[in-house]
C-alpha cells in the first residue's frame, strides 16, 4: 500500500499510459509533474486498486490524474485539467 503522505516517486516505478494521457491533451511531463509536487489524493471507489490525484504542474495547469497501484508499480490511467 501506498503511504500518500510520505509519497516520493523515486521510490516507485512510474508508467504512463501516453495515449489516453494525450487524447486529453495532458502530456508525460505534464503528469509526471503533478506526481513530484504537492497533491491531494482519493481512492476511486469502483477500483480498489485505483487513486485520483488532484495536482498542479510547474506551470501551474491544474490536473486530475487516475493512477492504479500495483505493489511497486505506478501506472498513470489518464488524466485531464481540473
Amino acid at each position: 500500500m501506498v503511504n500518500w503522505t510520505r509519497f516520493d516517486p523515486d521510490d516507485y516505478e512510474l508508467e504512463f499510459a501516453e495515449e489516453k494521457l494525450e487524447a486529453h491533451d495532458v502530456s508525460v511531463e505534464e503528469a509526471a509533474e503533478c506526481l513530484n509536487s504537492r497533491f491531494r489524493v482519493r481512492r476511486n471507489k469502483a477500483f480498489s486498486d485505483r487513486y485520483r490525484i488532484f495536482g498542479r504542474t510547474e506551470g501551474g495547469r491544474a490536473l486530475e490524474l487516475v493512477v492504479r497501484v500495483e505493489g511497486r508499480r505506478i501506472r498513470v490511467i489518464t488524466g485531464w485539467d481540473l
